[in-house]
């Protein structure tokens, strides 16, 4: 049952970078509700955390532009 209804998921290209793939699951992640690996509050909450990592890393000062 669970194979079936995965295997109905069609991903046409895998995302190169993390905020394209948080965009994408952001837009389309009924497969994954449809199946109930999460519910709608869990996937929300997911993604709102690795949003906050990813924007964590991006702000974070590198070594370069730092003043010396």
């Amino acid at each position: 049952m669970l194979w079936s209804a995965f295997s109905s998921c069609y991903v046409a290209a895998l995302p190169k970078k993390l905020r394209e793939a948080l965009d994408a699951l952001g837009r389309d992640h009924d497969c994954l509700l449809q199946i109930g690996v999460f519910d709608e509050g869990q996937m929300a909450g997911w993604i709102r955390v690795k949003y906050a990592v990813y924007y964590g890393v991006r702000t974070r000062p590198r070594s370069r532009s730092r003043d010396v």
